[in-house]
């Protein structure tokens, strides 16, 4: 018998999501000042201590596509509620493993956890906003994790002070009040009996579409991971102090959380195509000349646009896999847990990738590929209907 609870009000939903993002952001990069602490504790040489870097990522890569099978099937609350509980007894696991291989297990079990509450949260908040206000609603979302982000290197160095056990304790006693909250709250709608598997996006008449969507994200993500990788680094090589090029992506990371909501709302009114064609000047610039400024104040400057400006591709990417899976026939869940496999991806190769090419080219050589990679995609997407 279908559900008769009257579908939440996204106002209800949000204030409940948003926070699991930002926990799940802040996941990602806390282990940045753990690293020196665990390579000395535990005498890790180079390549256990890249290992522990990659495992995070690795999970949430890998458990992607799982990860929206879930909340296609279970709907985003229940998937959300799972997601709560896998990141929290990891989180647990890390903070009390003795050895290398125990860390590794566990911090790729976070990432595991994090693609669950990505994808749960993204799918639940799509189910209850309203058509008009979906973009807003998604692009608000996806300025939370990058936001979160900003918080996880002070929680590290906290760790760091008092007790990893003890900080990696204090996530489950969040992630249970957030589930409290949350389980007073029905799924926006009860999840689907028949859908068609995810093998309709790639379908014929769909297949070009599905790739034009999932490079909207993948585009923006590897140009995040060129910033990641790249500024610090010409930062440091320029003078600045780990403080400086603290506040340096605090303010840039700030920035993107401040531009989705708002580039959804563009979205929302006139059609996903704007957001990147309103913001393409503040895109395009930026990137193309972060390996070549000489100076902190510009480069300090073309960092902090470059990683805002890449948000105006988000909610174009976001809205338009949501409207796809809506005509395939296939679950919320799908489209979002692709959106997390492009972003993940897209972070490896915009740092890996950039590495390998300034090691051969220099480090403008990434930076130019990039920018002229986003001014192509601007360009065609103007050609098309909003």
């Amino acid at each position: 018998m279908a559900s008769t609870s009257a579908a939440p009000s996204v106002r209800r939903v949000l204030p409940l999501v948003a926070p699991a993002l930002f926990l799940e952001g802040a996941m990602f990069t806390v282990l940045a000042p753990l690293l020196p602490h665990y390579e000395r504790e535990l005498e890790l040489g180079p390549a256990a201590t890249g290992l522990l870097s990659a495992a995070f990522p690795a999970g949430a890569l890998l458990f992607a596509l799982p990860a929206g099978a879930l909340a296609a099937r279970l709907g985003g609350k229940r998937a959300m509620l799972l997601g709560l509980a896998l990141l929290s007894l990891a989180s647990i696991a890390f903070g009390l493993a003795p050895t290398p291989a125990l860390l590794d297990a566990a911090r790729f079990a976070q990432g595991c956890g994090a693609a669950a509450i990505g994808a749960a949260g993204l799918t639940w908040v799509a189910a209850v906003a309203p058509a008009h206000q979906r973009a807003t609603a998604l692009g608000t979302l996806l300025g939370l994790a990058p936001a979160g982000a900003l918080l996880g290197p002070p929680l590290g160095a906290l760790a760091v002070a008092l007790s990893p056990a003890l900080l990696f304790a204090l996530i489950p006693a969040l992630a249970l009040a957030l589930a409290a909250g949350m389980a007073r709250l029905p799924d926006g709608a009860p999840p689907q009996e028949e859908r068609r598997s995810p093998a309709a996006l790639a379908a014929r008449g769909a297949r070009g579409e599905t790739a034009w969507s999932l490079w909207l994200v993948l585009l923006p993500a590897t140009a995040l991971g060129l910033v990641y990788y790249l500024g610090p680094l010409r930062l440091d090589a320029l003078g600045a102090s780990a403080a400086l090029i603290a506040v340096v992506f605090v303010v840039a990371g700030g920035s993107e959380a401040l531009l989705n909501p708002l580039l959804g709302r563009v979205a929302d009114g006139r059609g996903v195509r704007w957001p990147v064609l309103l913001r393409l000047p503040l895109m395009a610039a930026p990137i193309a000349l972060l390996g070549s400024l000489g100076t902190l104040p510009a480069l300090a400057a073309a960092l902090v646009l470059g990683g805002a400006a890449s948000a105006c591709f988000w909610p174009a990417g976001s809205v338009r896999l949501h409207r796809l899976v809506e005509r395939a026939g296939v679950g919320d869940g799908h489209a979002f847990a692709l959106f997390n496999l492009c972003w993940s991806g897209g972070q490896i190769v915009g740092s890996a990738g950039a590495g390998a090419l300034s090691s051969l080219s220099g480090a403008a050589a990434p930076c130019l590929a990039t920018a002229a990679a986003m001014v192509a995609t601007a360009a065609l997407l103007a050609r098309q209907p909003a």
